[in-house]
Protein backbone atom coordinates (compact mmCIF):
# COMPACT_ATOMS: atom_id res chain seq x y z
CA UNK A 1 0.00 0.00 0.00
CA UNK A 2 0.98 3.48 -0.60
CA UNK A 3 -0.82 6.57 1.04
CA UNK A 4 -0.56 9.88 -0.30
CA UNK A 5 -2.06 13.02 0.34
CA UNK A 6 -3.45 14.88 -2.73
CA UNK A 7 -4.54 18.67 -1.54
CA UNK A 8 -6.82 19.43 -4.60
CA UNK A 9 -9.05 18.15 -7.43
CA UNK A 10 -12.06 15.36 -6.34
CA UNK A 11 -10.22 13.34 -4.58
CA UNK A 12 -8.52 16.02 -2.12
CA UNK A 13 -7.90 14.08 0.67
CA UNK A 14 -5.89 11.29 1.79
CA UNK A 15 -5.58 8.36 -0.96
CA UNK A 16 -4.31 4.39 -1.15
CA UNK A 17 -3.08 2.30 -3.94
CA UNK A 18 -2.75 -0.54 -4.17
CA UNK A 19 1.35 -1.06 -5.71
CA UNK A 20 0.18 -3.70 -7.98
CA UNK A 21 -2.66 -3.09 -9.52
CA UNK A 22 -2.78 1.00 -9.26
CA UNK A 23 -6.69 0.41 -7.46
CA UNK A 24 -7.46 3.17 -5.52
CA UNK A 25 -7.97 1.21 -2.30
CA UNK A 26 -8.55 3.82 0.32
CA UNK A 27 -10.14 7.64 0.80
CA UNK A 28 -10.62 9.88 3.70
CA UNK A 29 -11.61 13.08 3.87
CA UNK A 30 -11.37 15.08 7.29
CA UNK A 31 -13.46 18.40 7.51
CA UNK A 32 -10.60 20.77 8.41
CA UNK A 33 -7.65 19.17 6.62
CA UNK A 34 -6.90 21.95 5.04
CA UNK A 35 -3.82 21.43 1.88
CA UNK A 36 -2.73 17.65 3.55
CA UNK A 37 1.31 18.30 3.19
CA UNK A 38 3.54 15.63 5.14
CA UNK A 39 1.89 11.94 6.03
CA UNK A 40 3.30 8.92 8.03
CA UNK A 41 2.52 6.15 9.62
CA UNK A 42 3.88 4.07 12.49
CA UNK A 43 3.77 0.07 13.36
CA UNK A 44 0.22 0.04 14.95
CA UNK A 45 -1.89 0.34 12.16
CA UNK A 46 -1.88 4.48 12.37
CA UNK A 47 -1.67 7.18 9.48
CA UNK A 48 -0.77 10.88 10.73
CA UNK A 49 -1.16 13.88 8.41
CA UNK A 50 -0.04 17.61 8.66
CA UNK A 51 -2.91 20.04 7.71
CA UNK A 52 -0.57 23.31 6.31
CA UNK A 53 -2.90 25.99 6.34
CA UNK A 54 -4.84 25.15 9.72
CA UNK A 55 -1.92 24.12 11.56
CA UNK A 56 -3.72 20.48 12.70
CA UNK A 57 -2.05 16.78 13.06
CA UNK A 58 -4.74 14.72 12.15
CA UNK A 59 -4.35 10.86 13.28
CA UNK A 60 -5.53 8.24 10.99
CA UNK A 61 -6.80 4.68 11.93
CA UNK A 62 -6.30 2.63 8.57
CA UNK A 63 -8.41 -0.50 9.19
CA UNK A 64 -12.04 1.80 9.88
CA UNK A 65 -11.33 5.22 8.34
CA UNK A 66 -11.76 6.65 11.61
CA UNK A 67 -9.66 9.56 13.27
CA UNK A 68 -9.12 12.30 15.66
CA UNK A 69 -7.45 15.94 15.68
CA UNK A 70 -3.90 14.92 17.31
CA UNK A 71 -2.71 18.33 17.45
CA UNK A 72 -5.14 21.41 17.16
CA UNK A 73 -3.64 24.70 15.96
CA UNK A 74 -0.56 24.84 18.07
CA UNK A 75 1.73 24.49 15.14
CA UNK A 76 2.51 27.08 12.38
CA UNK A 77 2.17 25.82 9.13
CA UNK A 78 3.41 22.26 9.83
CA UNK A 79 4.81 20.83 6.88
CA UNK A 80 6.86 17.20 6.86
CA UNK A 81 6.52 14.78 9.39
CA UNK A 82 7.99 11.33 10.24
CA UNK A 83 7.41 8.38 12.41
CA UNK A 84 10.84 8.31 14.79
CA UNK A 85 10.81 4.70 15.47
CA UNK A 86 13.52 4.50 17.91
CA UNK A 87 11.93 6.87 20.21
CA UNK A 88 8.14 5.84 19.46
CA UNK A 89 7.40 9.60 18.72
CA UNK A 90 6.77 12.03 15.24
CA UNK A 91 8.73 14.74 14.25
CA UNK A 92 7.44 17.22 12.27
CA UNK A 93 9.07 20.23 10.78
CA UNK A 94 7.63 23.57 10.94
CA UNK A 95 8.03 26.66 8.93
CA UNK A 96 6.07 29.05 10.01
CA UNK A 97 6.96 28.57 13.66
CA UNK A 98 10.05 31.33 15.19
CA UNK A 99 13.70 29.59 13.90
CA UNK A 100 11.58 26.69 12.22
CA UNK A 101 12.25 24.36 14.56
CA UNK A 102 11.90 20.31 14.55
CA UNK A 103 9.11 19.65 16.94
CA UNK A 104 8.95 16.10 18.41
CA UNK A 105 5.26 14.86 19.23
CA UNK A 106 3.50 12.29 21.65
CA UNK A 107 1.69 9.97 19.03
CA UNK A 108 -0.74 9.22 21.75
CA UNK A 109 -1.34 12.54 23.85
CA UNK A 110 -0.51 14.92 20.89
CA UNK A 111 2.20 16.49 23.48
CA UNK A 112 4.66 18.96 21.61
CA UNK A 113 8.19 19.82 22.49
CA UNK A 114 10.88 21.79 20.69
CA UNK A 115 14.12 19.53 19.64
CA UNK A 116 15.86 21.96 17.80
CA UNK A 117 15.60 25.72 16.38
CA UNK A 118 16.78 25.14 12.72
CA UNK A 119 16.90 28.98 11.89
CA UNK A 120 16.59 27.59 8.28
CA UNK A 121 14.33 29.40 6.06
CA UNK A 122 11.20 28.02 3.85
CA UNK A 123 11.87 24.74 5.37
CA UNK A 124 9.58 21.50 4.19
CA UNK A 125 10.95 17.32 4.25
CA UNK A 126 11.67 15.94 7.07
CA UNK A 127 12.99 12.31 7.18
CA UNK A 128 14.87 9.90 9.45
CA UNK A 129 17.66 7.11 8.27
CA UNK A 130 18.28 3.47 9.85
CA UNK A 131 21.13 5.22 11.95
CA UNK A 132 18.38 7.91 13.28
CA UNK A 133 20.14 10.96 11.37
CA UNK A 134 17.82 13.70 10.62
CA UNK A 135 17.54 15.28 7.48
CA UNK A 136 15.56 18.55 6.41
CA UNK A 137 14.98 20.21 3.59
CA UNK A 138 15.31 23.98 2.22
CA UNK A 139 13.20 25.64 -0.97
CA UNK A 140 15.57 29.00 0.05
CA UNK A 141 19.11 27.38 -0.12
CA UNK A 142 18.14 24.45 -2.60
CA UNK A 143 19.88 22.41 -0.01
CA UNK A 144 19.57 19.28 2.38
CA UNK A 145 20.73 19.12 5.94
CA UNK A 146 21.64 16.51 8.54
CA UNK A 147 20.97 16.43 12.17
CA UNK A 148 22.75 13.65 13.96
CA UNK A 149 20.79 11.56 16.95
CA UNK A 150 21.60 14.47 19.36
CA UNK A 151 20.24 17.46 17.72
CA UNK A 152 23.28 19.06 19.42
CA UNK A 153 25.48 19.74 16.44
CA UNK A 154 25.29 22.11 14.11
CA UNK A 155 23.21 20.22 11.14
CA UNK A 156 26.07 19.33 7.85
CA UNK A 157 25.20 20.23 4.56
CA UNK A 158 23.78 16.35 3.39
CA UNK A 159 23.78 17.95 -0.39
CA UNK A 160 22.93 20.76 -2.45
CA UNK A 161 22.18 21.79 -5.93
CA UNK A 162 18.45 21.07 -5.78
CA UNK A 163 15.19 23.07 -7.32
CA UNK A 164 12.63 23.37 -4.78
CA UNK A 165 13.44 20.26 -2.26
CA UNK A 166 10.11 19.25 -0.50
CA UNK A 167 9.03 16.17 0.70
CA UNK A 168 12.05 14.27 1.28
CA UNK A 169 11.75 9.94 2.07
CA UNK A 170 14.51 7.55 3.03
CA UNK A 171 14.92 4.64 1.37
CA UNK A 172 16.18 2.18 3.90
CA UNK A 173 16.62 -0.58 1.18
CA UNK A 174 18.97 1.56 -0.91
CA UNK A 175 20.22 3.19 1.54
CA UNK A 176 19.20 6.88 -0.03
CA UNK A 177 17.83 10.08 0.45
CA UNK A 178 15.11 10.92 -2.17
CA UNK A 179 14.86 14.39 -2.66
CA UNK A 180 11.97 15.59 -5.28
CA UNK A 181 12.39 19.04 -7.17
CA UNK A 182 9.08 20.74 -7.14
CA UNK A 183 10.36 23.30 -9.69
CA UNK A 184 11.92 20.46 -12.27
CA UNK A 185 9.50 18.39 -11.20
CA UNK A 186 12.14 15.52 -10.86
CA UNK A 187 13.70 13.52 -8.06
CA UNK A 188 17.39 13.34 -7.01
CA UNK A 189 18.47 10.37 -5.07
CA UNK A 190 21.33 10.69 -3.03
CA UNK A 191 23.37 7.74 -1.24
CA UNK A 192 24.22 7.90 2.14
CA UNK A 193 27.40 6.04 1.77
CA UNK A 194 29.08 7.89 -1.38
CA UNK A 195 32.11 9.94 -0.85
CA UNK A 196 31.93 13.85 -1.59
CA UNK A 197 28.11 13.16 -0.80
CA UNK A 198 27.71 16.59 0.02
CA UNK A 199 28.99 17.88 -3.85
CA UNK A 200 26.51 19.88 -5.76
CA UNK A 201 24.69 17.52 -7.74
CA UNK A 202 24.93 19.35 -10.68
CA UNK A 203 28.49 19.02 -11.09
CA UNK A 204 27.73 15.85 -12.37
CA UNK A 205 24.25 15.81 -14.04
CA UNK A 206 23.96 19.49 -15.82
CA UNK A 207 20.65 20.73 -17.26
CA UNK A 208 19.07 17.06 -17.90
CA UNK A 209 16.04 18.27 -20.33
CA UNK A 210 13.46 16.29 -21.56
CA UNK A 211 10.98 17.26 -24.29
CA UNK A 212 8.07 16.95 -24.99
CA UNK A 213 6.39 16.23 -22.08
CA UNK A 214 4.13 14.56 -22.42
CA UNK A 215 4.40 12.73 -25.58
CA UNK A 216 2.75 10.35 -28.25
CA UNK A 217 5.78 9.18 -30.00
CA UNK A 218 9.28 9.98 -29.15
CA UNK A 219 10.51 12.40 -25.91
CA UNK A 220 14.46 13.30 -26.14
CA UNK A 221 16.58 13.48 -23.19
CA UNK A 222 19.45 16.28 -23.12
CA UNK A 223 22.48 16.37 -21.03
CA UNK A 224 25.80 17.20 -20.78
CA UNK A 225 28.57 15.40 -18.37
CA UNK A 226 31.63 17.13 -17.33
CA UNK A 227 33.69 13.70 -17.29
CA UNK A 228 33.67 10.29 -18.77
CA UNK A 229 31.54 8.45 -16.53
CA UNK A 230 29.59 5.36 -16.81
CA UNK A 231 26.39 6.78 -17.54
CA UNK A 232 23.11 4.49 -17.19
CA UNK A 233 19.35 5.40 -18.25
CA UNK A 234 16.77 2.98 -17.43
CA UNK A 235 13.36 3.55 -18.48
CA UNK A 236 10.61 1.99 -15.51
CA UNK A 237 6.90 1.64 -15.61
CA UNK A 238 4.40 2.90 -12.89
CA UNK A 239 4.58 -0.52 -11.32
CA UNK A 240 8.37 0.30 -10.94
CA UNK A 241 9.43 -2.77 -13.54
CA UNK A 242 12.20 -1.99 -15.86
CA UNK A 243 10.48 -2.05 -19.50
CA UNK A 244 13.42 -0.10 -21.64
CA UNK A 245 17.51 0.10 -21.39
CA UNK A 246 18.33 3.80 -23.19
CA UNK A 247 22.02 3.54 -22.20
CA UNK A 248 24.51 1.57 -20.13
CA UNK A 249 28.16 2.05 -20.97
CA UNK A 250 30.78 4.77 -20.48
CA UNK A 251 29.99 7.98 -21.95
CA UNK A 252 32.63 10.89 -23.00
CA UNK A 253 32.64 14.26 -21.75
CA UNK A 254 30.07 16.32 -24.03
CA UNK A 255 26.56 17.22 -24.61
CA UNK A 256 23.75 14.41 -25.36
CA UNK A 257 20.81 13.86 -27.01
CA UNK A 258 19.21 10.51 -26.69
CA UNK A 259 15.35 9.41 -27.37
CA UNK A 260 12.78 7.24 -25.95
CA UNK A 261 10.54 6.16 -29.05
CA UNK A 262 8.13 4.59 -26.43
CA UNK A 263 8.34 1.06 -27.24
CA UNK A 264 9.28 -1.61 -24.71
CA UNK A 265 13.26 -4.20 -24.43
CA UNK A 266 11.04 -6.60 -26.80
CA UNK A 267 10.23 -3.90 -29.14
CA UNK A 268 6.95 -3.44 -27.95
CA UNK A 269 4.36 -0.28 -28.37
CA UNK A 270 3.96 0.77 -24.67
CA UNK A 271 0.02 1.89 -23.08
CA UNK A 272 -0.39 5.41 -22.41
CA UNK A 273 0.33 6.12 -18.75
CA UNK A 274 2.84 7.46 -16.62
CA UNK A 275 6.46 6.51 -16.87
CA UNK A 276 10.10 7.05 -14.78
CA UNK A 277 13.01 7.62 -17.00
CA UNK A 278 16.24 6.91 -14.31
CA UNK A 279 19.45 8.54 -14.87
CA UNK A 280 22.70 6.98 -12.68
CA UNK A 281 25.28 8.92 -13.44
CA UNK A 282 29.08 7.83 -11.84
CA UNK A 283 26.46 6.66 -8.53
CA UNK A 284 24.37 10.08 -9.11
CA UNK A 285 20.49 9.52 -9.30
CA UNK A 286 17.78 11.25 -10.97
CA UNK A 287 14.19 10.08 -12.05
CA UNK A 288 11.58 12.14 -14.08
CA UNK A 289 8.30 11.14 -14.78
CA UNK A 290 7.17 11.28 -18.03
CA UNK A 291 3.32 11.03 -19.74
CA UNK A 292 2.36 9.01 -23.10
CA UNK A 293 -0.76 9.99 -24.74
Amino acid sequence: MLYACSYQGILAGIVGFDLFTSDIVFYKQIPGMSLPNGITSDTSGYLYVTAYFTDKIFKINISDSSYITLVNSELDSPNGIEFDFTNNRLLVMNEGMPNAPIIAIDKNTGTISTLVETNISQTDGLTIDNKGNTYISSWATGKVYRYDTTFTKPPEVFSSGHSGPADIFYDELNNLIAVPNFNSNSVDFIPITISGQKENIQNKINNITLFPNPFTYNIHFEFYLPENVLTKIFVYDILGNRIAELVNEELNKGDYSISWNGKDKNDNETTQGIYFVFFNIEDHFRTFKTIKH
